[in-house]
């Protein structure tokens, strides 16, 4: 698994905001709180409901807000539920439930390092 934090997005969404006189990065970094707990639950109740087909649509929006403020561990966790949601079935839910629980305490210790970003 890679590293969990890369700080070169953080670095360069600070230069793009710096350059365009906009907060790039508190924009994002405001989308990315409020809009990924309601995914995480979301993504949990289309897990119990082996609605695997949407719990994998899910896990791509969160993989992509996580690349895109370098939590590359996280990024993978999400691409492997999406993955694995292709080829769901009852008996591999426990395993998807496993992983959409690894999200969640991910995410907890991503909110810790954008703090101190």
């Amino acid at each position: 698994m890679s590293t969990f934090f890369d700080p070169t997005n953080i670095q360069t969404l600070k230069d793009l905001g710096e350059q365009t006189g906009q907060d790039l990065l508190g924009n994002i970094v405001k989308l990315y709180i409020d809009t990924t707990p309601p995914m995480l639950t979301e993504l949990k109740e289309l897990i119990q409901k082996e609605d695997f087909d949407q719990a994998g649509k899910v896990a791509h929006k969160l993989k992509s807000s996580c690349a895109n403020l370098g939590f590359m561990s996280l990024k993978e966790v999400c691409q492997e539920i999406e993955e694995k949601s292709d080829t769901a079935t009852a008996e591999s839910k426990e395993a998807l439930e496993s992983l959409a629980q690894q999200v969640g305490e991910m995410f907890e210790k991503s909110l810790e390092v954008l703090k101190s970003a």
